[in-house]
Protein backbone atom coordinates (compact mmCIF):
# COMPACT_ATOMS: atom_id res chain seq x y z
CA UNK A 1 0.00 0.00 0.00
CA UNK A 2 0.74 3.55 -1.06
CA UNK A 3 1.10 6.33 1.56
CA UNK A 4 1.55 10.18 1.01
CA UNK A 5 2.81 12.06 4.62
CA UNK A 6 1.76 15.45 5.35
CA UNK A 7 0.00 15.84 1.70
CA UNK A 8 -2.02 18.84 0.39
CA UNK A 9 -5.70 18.14 0.18
CA UNK A 10 -6.39 20.72 -2.33
CA UNK A 11 -4.57 18.11 -4.67
CA UNK A 12 -7.55 16.37 -4.53
CA UNK A 13 -10.73 18.03 -4.33
CA UNK A 14 -11.81 19.17 -8.20
CA UNK A 15 -12.13 22.35 -6.64
CA UNK A 16 -8.98 22.84 -5.26
CA UNK A 17 -9.75 23.59 -1.62
CA UNK A 18 -8.19 21.43 1.16
CA UNK A 19 -6.27 21.70 3.74
CA UNK A 20 -3.86 18.97 4.60
CA UNK A 21 -3.60 15.64 5.99
CA UNK A 22 -0.76 13.72 8.42
CA UNK A 23 -1.14 10.48 5.80
CA UNK A 24 -2.99 9.98 2.56
CA UNK A 25 -3.18 5.77 1.88
CA UNK A 26 -3.51 4.35 -1.18
CA UNK A 27 -4.57 0.98 -1.11
CA UNK A 28 -3.89 -1.21 -4.18
CA UNK A 29 -6.19 -4.10 -3.89
CA UNK A 30 -9.86 -4.38 -2.13
CA UNK A 31 -7.93 -6.50 0.78
CA UNK A 32 -5.71 -3.68 1.66
CA UNK A 33 -8.57 -1.46 1.94
CA UNK A 34 -10.70 -3.70 4.04
CA UNK A 35 -7.90 -4.61 6.30
CA UNK A 36 -7.05 -1.21 6.65
CA UNK A 37 -10.59 -0.52 7.76
CA UNK A 38 -10.53 -3.27 10.11
CA UNK A 39 -8.16 -1.29 12.12
CA UNK A 40 -8.93 1.94 11.54
CA UNK A 41 -12.69 1.73 10.95
CA UNK A 42 -13.36 5.85 11.55
CA UNK A 43 -11.32 6.73 8.06
CA UNK A 44 -12.76 8.67 5.30
CA UNK A 45 -12.67 7.10 1.70
CA UNK A 46 -12.46 9.11 -1.26
CA UNK A 47 -12.31 8.73 -4.98
CA UNK A 48 -12.64 11.17 -7.50
CA UNK A 49 -13.57 13.59 -5.09
CA UNK A 50 -15.73 15.25 -7.71
CA UNK A 51 -17.99 16.99 -5.13
CA UNK A 52 -15.72 16.94 -1.97
CA UNK A 53 -13.71 20.04 -0.47
CA UNK A 54 -12.01 19.55 2.48
CA UNK A 55 -10.23 20.86 5.77
CA UNK A 56 -7.23 19.36 8.07
CA UNK A 57 -7.76 15.80 8.58
CA UNK A 58 -5.51 13.30 10.21
CA UNK A 59 -5.87 10.19 7.66
CA UNK A 60 -7.65 9.67 4.51
CA UNK A 61 -7.94 7.11 1.94
CA UNK A 62 -7.83 7.66 -1.54
CA UNK A 63 -9.14 4.94 -3.48
CA UNK A 64 -8.13 5.59 -6.86
CA UNK A 65 -6.19 2.94 -7.62
CA UNK A 66 -9.19 0.13 -7.26
CA UNK A 67 -10.13 0.90 -10.77
CA UNK A 68 -10.80 -2.38 -12.06
CA UNK A 69 -13.55 -3.12 -14.42
CA UNK A 70 -14.36 -6.67 -15.73
CA UNK A 71 -17.33 -8.18 -17.56
CA UNK A 72 -19.17 -10.71 -17.21
CA UNK A 73 -22.10 -12.90 -18.10
CA UNK A 74 -24.51 -10.93 -15.58
CA UNK A 75 -23.25 -7.68 -16.05
CA UNK A 76 -20.43 -5.45 -14.83
CA UNK A 77 -18.36 -5.47 -11.93
CA UNK A 78 -16.27 -2.67 -11.06
CA UNK A 79 -13.84 -1.21 -8.08
CA UNK A 80 -15.38 1.56 -6.03
CA UNK A 81 -12.35 3.81 -7.67
CA UNK A 82 -13.19 3.33 -11.71
CA UNK A 83 -14.30 6.27 -13.28
CA UNK A 84 -18.12 6.24 -14.08
CA UNK A 85 -16.92 7.90 -17.39
CA UNK A 86 -15.82 4.48 -18.25
CA UNK A 87 -19.08 2.98 -18.08
CA UNK A 88 -21.69 5.51 -18.66
CA UNK A 89 -22.03 8.27 -20.74
CA UNK A 90 -24.03 10.33 -19.24
CA UNK A 91 -21.12 10.81 -16.72
CA UNK A 92 -18.84 12.26 -19.88
CA UNK A 93 -15.61 14.42 -18.66
CA UNK A 94 -16.66 13.92 -14.53
CA UNK A 95 -14.12 12.66 -12.53
CA UNK A 96 -16.86 10.79 -10.62
CA UNK A 97 -15.70 6.98 -9.26
CA UNK A 98 -18.09 4.16 -8.39
CA UNK A 99 -17.97 4.30 -4.99
CA UNK A 100 -19.01 8.33 -4.54
CA UNK A 101 -21.56 7.71 -7.67
CA UNK A 102 -23.18 4.80 -5.43
CA UNK A 103 -23.51 6.87 -2.09
CA UNK A 104 -25.04 9.95 -3.86
CA UNK A 105 -27.16 8.19 -6.79
CA UNK A 106 -25.00 10.09 -9.81
CA UNK A 107 -27.02 11.22 -12.32
CA UNK A 108 -27.22 13.36 -15.29
CA UNK A 109 -29.27 14.04 -18.87
CA UNK A 110 -32.16 12.08 -17.30
CA UNK A 111 -30.45 9.00 -16.01
CA UNK A 112 -29.54 7.69 -12.46
CA UNK A 113 -26.85 5.30 -11.68
CA UNK A 114 -29.92 3.27 -9.74
CA UNK A 115 -31.14 2.37 -13.31
CA UNK A 116 -27.56 0.23 -13.96
CA UNK A 117 -26.87 -1.27 -10.53
CA UNK A 118 -27.88 -4.20 -9.54
CA UNK A 119 -25.85 -5.01 -6.18
CA UNK A 120 -23.03 -3.28 -4.10
CA UNK A 121 -20.46 -5.09 -2.15
CA UNK A 122 -20.14 -3.16 1.32
CA UNK A 123 -18.03 -2.64 4.07
CA UNK A 124 -19.98 -3.02 6.88
CA UNK A 125 -19.86 -3.66 10.75
CA UNK A 126 -16.38 -5.05 10.36
CA UNK A 127 -17.30 -7.36 7.33
CA UNK A 128 -17.78 -7.63 3.71
CA UNK A 129 -21.35 -7.89 2.56
CA UNK A 130 -23.51 -8.03 -0.49
CA UNK A 131 -26.50 -5.51 -0.71
CA UNK A 132 -29.01 -5.67 -3.58
CA UNK A 133 -29.89 -2.42 -5.21
CA UNK A 134 -33.00 -2.44 -3.06
CA UNK A 135 -31.30 -2.77 -0.07
CA UNK A 136 -29.20 0.69 -0.67
CA UNK A 137 -32.76 2.61 -0.52
CA UNK A 138 -31.31 5.02 -3.22
CA UNK A 139 -32.94 8.46 -3.98
CA UNK A 140 -32.29 11.66 -6.04
CA UNK A 141 -28.91 12.15 -5.02
CA UNK A 142 -29.01 9.88 -2.14
CA UNK A 143 -28.92 6.41 -0.35
CA UNK A 144 -29.24 4.87 2.44
CA UNK A 145 -27.41 2.14 3.68
CA UNK A 146 -24.34 2.17 5.98
CA UNK A 147 -20.69 1.03 4.86
CA UNK A 148 -17.65 1.83 2.45
CA UNK A 149 -18.53 0.47 -1.14
CA UNK A 150 -15.77 -1.66 -1.87
CA UNK A 151 -17.32 -2.51 -5.69
CA UNK A 152 -20.40 -2.61 -7.66
CA UNK A 153 -22.20 -4.63 -10.15
CA UNK A 154 -24.18 -3.26 -12.73
CA UNK A 155 -26.50 -4.51 -15.37
CA UNK A 156 -24.43 -3.24 -18.68
CA UNK A 157 -22.24 -0.32 -19.72
CA UNK A 158 -24.07 2.58 -21.22
CA UNK A 159 -21.38 4.47 -23.82
CA UNK A 160 -23.65 5.19 -27.20
CA UNK A 161 -23.40 9.11 -26.64
CA UNK A 162 -20.41 10.03 -24.93
CA UNK A 163 -19.22 12.54 -26.98
CA UNK A 164 -22.60 14.52 -27.12
CA UNK A 165 -23.31 14.50 -23.43
CA UNK A 166 -19.26 15.80 -23.05
CA UNK A 167 -20.18 18.39 -25.36
CA UNK A 168 -23.28 19.34 -23.71
CA UNK A 169 -21.89 19.29 -20.53
CA UNK A 170 -18.51 21.55 -21.89
CA UNK A 171 -21.08 24.25 -23.40
CA UNK A 172 -23.17 24.41 -19.61
CA UNK A 173 -20.30 24.27 -17.31
CA UNK A 174 -17.50 26.51 -16.59
CA UNK A 175 -15.35 23.83 -18.39
CA UNK A 176 -11.72 23.56 -17.28
CA UNK A 177 -12.02 26.48 -13.96
CA UNK A 178 -11.83 24.20 -10.84
CA UNK A 179 -15.35 22.92 -9.09
CA UNK A 180 -17.11 20.51 -7.76
CA UNK A 181 -20.48 20.62 -9.59
CA UNK A 182 -23.67 21.54 -8.33
CA UNK A 183 -22.93 22.71 -5.32
CA UNK A 184 -26.90 22.16 -4.73
CA UNK A 185 -29.41 19.52 -4.93
CA UNK A 186 -32.29 20.91 -6.94
CA UNK A 187 -35.70 21.03 -4.91
CA UNK A 188 -38.92 18.93 -6.15
CA UNK A 189 -39.99 20.23 -9.31
CA UNK A 190 -37.18 23.28 -8.99
CA UNK A 191 -34.42 23.88 -10.16
CA UNK A 192 -31.41 25.17 -7.43
CA UNK A 193 -29.15 27.06 -10.61
CA UNK A 194 -32.75 29.07 -11.18
CA UNK A 195 -33.35 29.66 -7.98
CA UNK A 196 -30.11 31.23 -7.52
CA UNK A 197 -30.26 32.97 -10.66
CA UNK A 198 -33.54 34.76 -9.36
CA UNK A 199 -32.13 35.93 -6.19
CA UNK A 200 -28.89 37.65 -8.17
CA UNK A 201 -26.14 35.74 -7.37
CA UNK A 202 -24.96 34.32 -10.98
CA UNK A 203 -21.43 35.66 -11.28
CA UNK A 204 -21.43 36.70 -7.41
CA UNK A 205 -18.33 37.15 -6.08
CA UNK A 206 -16.89 35.89 -2.40
CA UNK A 207 -13.15 36.36 -1.56
CA UNK A 208 -11.38 33.73 -4.43
CA UNK A 209 -14.63 32.21 -5.16
CA UNK A 210 -17.39 32.96 -7.88
CA UNK A 211 -20.85 31.73 -9.03
CA UNK A 212 -20.06 30.41 -11.90
CA UNK A 213 -21.82 33.18 -14.86
CA UNK A 214 -22.40 30.36 -16.50
CA UNK A 215 -24.19 27.79 -14.33
CA UNK A 216 -25.48 29.45 -11.05
CA UNK A 217 -25.50 26.20 -9.15
CA UNK A 218 -21.72 26.01 -9.50
CA UNK A 219 -19.10 27.76 -7.65
CA UNK A 220 -15.39 27.83 -9.01
CA UNK A 221 -12.51 28.34 -7.29
CA UNK A 222 -10.61 31.49 -8.48
CA UNK A 223 -7.34 30.82 -7.22
CA UNK A 224 -6.53 30.78 -3.08
CA UNK A 225 -9.77 29.65 -1.50
CA UNK A 226 -10.17 27.61 1.72
CA UNK A 227 -12.99 25.78 3.15
CA UNK A 228 -14.02 27.63 5.71
CA UNK A 229 -14.44 30.63 2.46
CA UNK A 230 -16.89 27.78 0.07
CA UNK A 231 -18.53 27.00 4.12
CA UNK A 232 -19.38 30.74 4.55
CA UNK A 233 -20.42 31.02 0.87
CA UNK A 234 -22.41 27.98 0.83
CA UNK A 235 -24.56 29.68 4.16
CA UNK A 236 -24.96 32.79 2.48
CA UNK A 237 -26.45 31.55 -0.56
CA UNK A 238 -29.13 29.62 1.17
CA UNK A 239 -29.58 32.47 3.45
CA UNK A 240 -30.23 34.63 0.92
CA UNK A 241 -32.65 32.35 -1.09
CA UNK A 242 -34.75 31.61 1.74
CA UNK A 243 -35.51 35.14 2.00
CA UNK A 244 -36.17 35.52 -0.93
CA UNK A 245 -38.49 32.61 -1.44
CA UNK A 246 -38.90 31.01 2.53
CA UNK A 247 -36.66 27.75 0.18
CA UNK A 248 -34.23 26.36 2.22
CA UNK A 249 -31.68 24.47 -0.31
CA UNK A 250 -30.20 21.37 0.66
CA UNK A 251 -26.61 21.09 -0.03
CA UNK A 252 -25.21 18.46 -2.32
CA UNK A 253 -21.47 18.99 -2.56
CA UNK A 254 -19.84 17.26 0.63
CA UNK A 255 -17.22 18.56 3.24
CA UNK A 256 -14.80 16.63 5.20
CA UNK A 257 -12.94 17.76 7.88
Amino acid sequence: MQKKLSASLKDFSAIRIGGRADIVYFPETISELTELLAEKPALPVVGGCTNVFFGDLPELVCAKYLNKISEMSGGVVAECGALLEKLFDFAAGVPATVGGGVIMNFGAFGFELKDFLRSVRVWQNGAVKTLAVEELRLGYRSADFAGVVLSAVFKRKRLEKKAEYLKQRQEKMPWGQPNIGSIFKNPAGLSAGQLLEDAGLKGFKYKDLQVSEKHANIVVNNGAASARDLLELIERIKQTVQEQTNILLETEARYIG
